[in-house]
C-alpha cells in the first residue's frame, strides 16, 4: 500500500493488526505496530485494545501487560474496560501478583478498579494461600469508598476457616450483618465445618442455631456434619439431644447421604446406629418408623444396624419383623438372623424363615448355604441337608 503511494493512517494500520489479531497472528501484529511508530504515527486505545485482547486470546497475558506498559509510556489512555478484561483473565490463570500490578497501574492512570475488580483479586489470592494480600485489598476496598458484598465475605470467611481461624470467620460475619447483609447457607456451612474441625462443637451449634433463629437458614449438610461428629466423639446423647433440638427449631432431617468434604453423611443412619449401641433398639426402630411417617425409605444400613442389635439382644421376632415389614434385601442381615435361629437350635424356624425370604426376593449366598447346613446338621437332618446342597451347589461360599 505504501508502496503505490498511497499514505497509511493510524486507522488503516489498526484495521489491518485487527486482522493478525483475529487469525492469532500476534508476531505479524506487532510488527505492525513498530512500523506504525517508526513511521511516526501515534498508536492510540484501539490499537492497545487490538494488541492486549490478540495476545490474551491466544493465551500470552504477561505479554499483554506487557503492552499496557508500554502504551501509559506513550501517553496512550488505556479504556476501563481493557483492565478489567485482563485483571479477570490474569486471576483465571491464577496469577494474583500480576493482576494487582495491573491494578496499581490502573490507578496511576486515573481509573478506579470496580468492585468486580477486587472480589476475582480477592478470590484469587485466597485460592493460592494468600489470605494477607486478601484481607488487605478488602481493607483498600473500603478505604476507597468501595462497600465489600456478600462475595466478598464469603470468599474470606471461607479461606479463614479452611486455615483454622473460625473466630476470626464468625467476627467477619458478624461485620457483615453490621453492614445490613445478610449470610447465606455457604457461610452457615463454612463456620460449623470450621469449628468441627477445631473440635470446637459447642461453637458450631451456636452457629447452627443462630442462622436458623435469625435467617431462617436451615442448612442440613452443616447439621448432617454436627450430628457426625457428636457420634464420632462417643457423645451419642449429645447428637440426639441436638437432632431433637434442631426438630423444634424447624429443621427437616432427611435420608439422603449428604457429602460433605469428600465425606458421605446419612443422618438417620448416624442417629439410629447410635440408638443401637446404647441398647436403644426400641427408640432406633420407632426412628426408623418415624422416617417412614414423612415419606422417607429406610435404607439398608439403618436396616442392619437394628437388625444386628436385636439379634444381640436375641429379640429374634423383631428382627424378622423389621426384614419382613419393609423388605430391604440386605442378605448380611438376613444370614445373621438364620445363623442365630439355628444357634438357638430352632432349624425349623431358620428354614420357615428362608422360604419367606425367597418369595420376597432375597438371593441366597453361599454364606446362606453354609447356615443351613450347620443347622440342619446340628439337627441330624441328614436328608434335608443332602438337599439343601444340591440346591446350593452353584452357590460359591
Amino acid at each position: 500500500m505504501i508502496d503505490r503511494g498511497f499514505i497509511s493512517d493510524t486507522l488503516a494500520y489498526n484495521s489491518l493488526i485487527c486482522g493478525y489479531g483475529k487469525e492469532g497472528k500476534m508476531q505479524e501484529a506487532k510488527s505492525l505496530y513498530r512500523e506504525m511508530i517508526e513511521r511516526g504515527l501515534s498508536p492510540d486505545s484501539t490499537t492497545c485494545h487490538l494488541l492486549v485482547k490478540g495476545y490474551g486470546k491466544v493465551g500470552k497475558l504477561l505479554s499483554s501487560l506487557n503492552l499496557v506498559v508500554e502504551f501509559q509510556r506513550l501517553g496512550v489512555l488505556i479504556p476501563l474496560e481493557l483492565y478489567n478484561y485482563l485483571g479477570v483473565a490474569l486471576c483465571q490463570e491464577n496469577r494474583p501478583h500480576a493482576a494487582k500490578c495491573l491494578l496499581r497501574r490502573m490507578v496511576i492512570d486515573g481509573c478506579e478498579p470496580s468492585l468486580e475488580m477486587y472480589n476475582e483479586l480477592i478470590q484469587c489470592f485466597c485460592k493460592s494461600d494468600g489470605l494477607i494480600e486478601a484481607l488487605s485489598l478488602k481493607d483498600e476496598m473500603i478505604e476507597k469508598g468501595l462497600k465489600p458484598d456478600l462475595f466478598s465475605y464469603r470468599i474470606l470467611i471461607s479461606s479463614l476457616c479452611k486455615l483454622y481461624r473460625t473466630g476470626e470467620g464468625e467476627f467477619m460475619m458478624k461485620e457483615l450483618v453490621g453492614k445490613y447483609l445478610v449470610p447465606d447457607s455457604d457461610i452457615c456451612k463454612a463456620l460449623v465445618n470450621g469449628y468441627c474441625k477445631e473440635r470446637s462443637f459447642h461453637n458450631a451449634e451456636s452457629i447452627l442455631i443462630y442462622f436458623a433463629l435469625e435467617f431462617q437458614i436451615y442448612d442440613i449438610g452443616s447439621y448432617n456434619v454436627l450430628i457426625k461428629v457428636w457420634s464420632e466423639e462417643g457423645n451419642v446423647l449429645k447428637s440426639l439431644e441436638l437432632y431433637d433440638k434442631m426438630l423444634k427449631l424447624g429443621f427437616v432431617p432427611n435420608v439422603k447421604s449428604v457429602v460433605v468434604s469428600s465425606c458421605t453423611i446419612d443422618p438417620y443412619k448416624v442417629l439410629i446406629s447410635s440408638l443401637c449401641k446404647l441398647h436403644r433398639s426400641v427408640e432406633g426402630e420407632c426412628m426408623m418408623k418415624e422416617l417412614v411417617g414423612v415419606d422417607l425409605v429406610p435404607n439398608s444400613g439403618i436396616c442392619k444396624a437394628l437388625l444386628n442389635r436385636y439379634c444381640k439382644e436375641r429379640s429374634f421376632h423383631n428382627t424378622e419383623s423389621i426384614a419382613l415389614e419393609f423388605q430391604i434385601y440386605d442378605i448380611g442381615s438376613s444370614n445373621a438372623l438364620i445363623k442365630v435361629w439355628n444357634e438357638e437350635g430352632n432349624v425349623l424356624k431358620s428354614l420357615e424363615l428362608q422360604d419367606k425370604m425367597l418369595k420376597l426376593g432375597f438371593v441366597p449366598n453361599g454364606m446362606t448355604c453354609m447356615s443351613l447346613i450347620f443347622g440342619l446338621s446340628r439337627a441330624g437332618n441328614d436328608k434335608k441337608t443332602v438337599e439343601i446342597v444340591s440346591v446350593e451347589t452353584p452357590i460359591k461360599s
